[in-house]
């Protein structure tokens, strides 16, 4: 079990929301530029945000996070 604490049987992960839809990673850490990447998202025409803070492509998020993915620009 990946990310849990077998004590109190509580798993960690990332979780993300992708216009109003939720993802779960199992991963301890990321990038949101290697996010980005996973999700076929440009990271030019979105935005990333941890509790209601921008985040640079740089950044990583870590378990126990809520990454919310918003479009700058409607898809074609």
């Amino acid at each position: 079990m990946t990310g849990c604490n077998p004590r109190v049987m509580m798993c960690l992960m990332i979780l993300v929301i992708i216009e109003g839809r939720e993802q779960q990673l199992d991963k301890k850490r990321i990038r949101i530029k290697t996010l980005l990447k996973r999700l076929h998202i440009n990271p030019e025409t979105a935005l990333a945000l941890r509790r209601g803070e921008l985040l640079p492509e740089d950044e990583e998020i870590v378990e126990g996070d809520t990454c919310v993915i918003r479009r700058t620009v409607a898809g074609r």
